[in-house]
């Protein structure tokens, strides 16, 4: 069952969903030319040799936390890079799951990474370990998800979701064990679960204080796109206000974002191309695709408040992974080309592209 789930995980392709009262959205697309804000990170990439970076997070003012893992072994190395000082702190240097992307927890007092079966934390001022959570040891068969904050997590287990307060250790059952859990995410306020279950066919969503839930399939409660070959991924926007879900289609990867405010009208963005990375904001997602027969690779924002695409740059580079700035108006990413890997900043992004 893990090596089911961390298949999923790894495709990346965010993609198409069509639901109730669905309409495709005819976006805004503004080449921009962002040059004068770029910047590169210096890394010494001779600390990493054969591994590559897979994942990097901008998780406070001045750190990121970077990822890199070997292609198909089990080995990453984890660290901490202060961007005033361009020092490079090594966190971890161990196994891990290559098949699986993770991703980024923090409070005042802590930072950690997750992934499929290992949850990392350390303590955020002296960058010191504080907890290996690792599940995918443990005879039950357990799968864990620490919320953003880290204030509780939820266990996947055969008699059940329980998520428990990491501070006292209670523990609470939400629901009975679904057919199938995948794509597993909090909302930020730690009120909310999200994942797909049912073979992928349908998305859940659990509120924790009343243990409601609700259930939305395709084919049923919403309309399924085109030639589907399955629900990949799905996770909460703007507070969870919005859900966004993703499928594989024959031909095409597309986004579907649905309001619940607003009877489940659903927009949908769809892309003729493979989409390689992706991050997300409280009012718009960035991602990056690989156009289909070309060596071109397209950075790209969609503003989902406002229904609105814009092509950020082009660049004959691979895009590997994306991260916002915590105030949500620079990125950063990484490239890759011919062994050769880059981190790039791009500031104030969020006021180009709406210039």
């Amino acid at each position: 069952m893990k090596k089911i789930i961390t298949i999923f995980l790894i495709m990346l392709s965010l993609i198409l969903a069509g639901c109730l009262n669905v309409n495709d959205v005819n976006v805004d697309k503004n080449t921009q030319n962002s040059s004068n804000n770029l910047s590169e990170i210096e890394f010494d990439y001779n600390k990493v040799n054969n591994y590559s970076l897979t994942e990097l997070f901008w998780y406070d003012e001045n750190n990121l936390m970077l990822v890199f893992k070997i292609p198909s072994e089990s080995e990453m190395k984890l660290f901490n890079y202060d961007i005033n000082t361009h020092k490079t702190t090594l966190l971890y240097d161990g196994v891990c799951y290559f098949d699986s992307y993770g991703n980024i927890l923090k409070n005042n007092e802590q930072v950690g990474y997750q992934n499929s079966g290992r949850a990392l934390i350390f303590n955020r001022k002296t960058l010191q370990i504080v907890k290996d959570d690792r599940t995918d040891n443990l005879k039950d068969d357990v799968f864990r998800y620490y919320s953003p904050d880290m204030s509780v997590f939820a266990d996947v287990k055969e008699d059940g979701i329980f998520v428990v307060d990491t501070k006292s250790t209670s523990k609470t059952k939400i629901a009975d064990k679904p057919s199938s859990v995948i794509s597993f995410n909090w909302s930020n306020d730690n009120k909310k679960i999200i994942y797909l279950t049912n073979n992928n066919s349908a998305v859940s969503i659990i509120d924790i204080a009343s243990k409601d839930k609700i259930t939305l399939t395709g084919g049923k409660d919403f309309e399924n796109p085109e030639v589907l070959v399955d629900f990949i991924l799905t996770s909460f926007l703007n507070n969870s206000s919005k859900i966004f879900i993703s499928a594989l289609c024959e031909d095409h990867e597309a986004f579907c974002i649905i309001d619940q405010t607003s009877n489940n009208k659903t927009n949908i963005i769809k892309q003729f191309g493979s989409t390689t990375a992706m991050a997300k904001s409280n009012n718009s997602f960035i991602y990056a695709v690989d156009e289909k027969d070309t060596d071109i690779y397209r950075l790209l924002a969609y503003d989902y408040i406002n229904n609105k695409e814009y092509e950020i740059i082009k660049s004959n580079y691979l895009i590997t992974s994306i991260s916002f700035s915590p105030d949500g108006n620079s990125i950063i990413y990484s490239t890759y080309s011919d062994g050769n890997q880059k981190i790039n900043v791009l500031n104030d992004f969020i006021k180009d592209i709406t210039d």
